[in-house]
């Protein structure tokens, strides 16, 4: 081996070695690099959130997901408060002119002062705001009254029906149908049955108010329990047809006795005369722009189970036999149907006897029992 050849292999060793000690420390660098530079990037993503946090007063796109689910809901709620506002205002429509003299009133007795300066002031102007809205609450129910008691022209037949919906009530729609007559229905609530609701207003018929639950110690414990039983039946029905009911029956009729045994403490009568409750009663569904009615034409079907419908018949043609107006009471329950079988008769029936048939409206001069006090 010569020298030329040793010095070529020290000179390899050298190269080598050069080139793993080059490796090795670029290696140390890219790590070194990794370590910083994970390091910064951690900082310079804590950096970004909390410019996020701070730009950001809901804390971040999570949240703002979640402030962005809340103000939907608060919109649906919105939503659902202008539709209970809207039939909150179609119901007041009947009492527009009584409104509008309460508008009057209070702007010439009361004035509008740009401030109150005292609490004596505040207290004076409550005090003739309640004096005219009791005087205009007393006028509606005058005005009311006079609706009811109004004369009316023809003879016409109103078929009522109480209790609903039910399984009926299809049966029932169809032969006034066939006939091509309208009617009304009182019906309660019974949930999972909008599309009986809404037949009964796509074909045409008036429909009305007869309390949510029908349940005595509900309707009749106090005049709060009974507006409630009221509104609530009025919203769903509203929400569900788009329309806002005006008119309403009395479970048990406005001269039951139910509510004796039913009403609180303070609102048992001492004389089984007076009806104190129910009078309540009336002046809050006048007062908020209901009519009631009653009826003077009973058709028996709710005496008993299975009334036979030729007796049902012959209680309606010989109740109405003589009368100008008839409004007749029937009952739309999965139970009566023998009042379904007898109805193409009664209808034919009132034919006879010269009557056109009519639904029932707000503005209808009413049959009713008990009477509003007026003084």
């Amino acid at each position: 081996m010569n020298s030329t050849d040793g010095a070529g292999r020290a000179f390899d060793h050298r190269f080598w070695r050069i080139i793993l000690l080059t490796a090795a420390a670029a290696a140390v660098a890219v790590g070194i690099f990794c370590m910083f530079g994970s390091a910064r990037l951690r900082t310079l993503t804590a950096s970004y959130d909390a410019k996020l946090s701070a730009a950001d007063p809901y804390g971040g796109y999570a949240a703002m997901i979640d402030r962005l689910g809340s103000l939907q809901d608060e919109n649906d709620r919105l939503t659902q408060l202008k539709g209970e506002k809207s039939a909150a205002y179609d119901a007041a429509v009947l009492n527009a002119e009584l409104a509008q003299a309460r508008y009057d009133s209070i702007s010439e007795k009361v004035g509008r002062p740009d401030s109150v300066n005292t609490t004596a002031e505040l207290r004076q102007l409550t005090e003739k705001y309640e004096q005219l809205s009791a005087q205009t609450d007393a006028l509606s129910i005058r005005y009311m009254d006079a609706v009811a008691s109004q004369p009316q022209d023809g003879k016409v037949a109103y078929l009522t029906f109480d209790d609903g919906v039910s399984s009926n009530t299809l049966r029932i729609l169809d032969i006034l149908d066939r006939y091509g007559i309208k009617a009304t229905f009182f019906p309660n609530w019974h949930s999972g049955r909008d599309e009986l609701y809404r037949a009964i207003v796509d074909r045409g018929h008036a429909i009305g108010n007869h309390t949510s639950t029908h349940e005595w110690s509900s309707v009749y414990s106090t005049p709060q329990t009974f507006s409630e039983e009221v509104s609530s039946l009025s919203q769903n029905i509203y929400e569900i047809t788009g329309v806002y009911p005006k008119i309403f029956r009395f479970p048990g009729g406005s001269n039951n006795t139910k509510y004796r045994a039913n009403a609180a403490e303070e609102w048992k009568d001492t004389d089984e005369e007076t009806f104190r409750l129910i009078r309540q009663d009336i002046s809050w569904l006048y007062i908020n722009g209901y009519m009631y009615f009653d009826w003077n034409v009973d058709s028996g079907d709710a005496s008993g189970h299975g009334v036979p419908a030729q007796t049902i018949i012959d209680n309606v043609l010989s109740g109405a036999a003589g009368k100008q107006r008839a409004i007749i009471l029937m009952h739309d329950t999965a139970a009566k149907d023998t009042t379904v079988d007898a109805l193409p008769a009664i209808i034919e029936g009132l034919k006879a006897q010269g009557f056109e048939f009519g639904v029932l409206t707000a503005e209808s001069g009413s049959s009713q029992f008990i009477k509003p006090r007026l003084d």
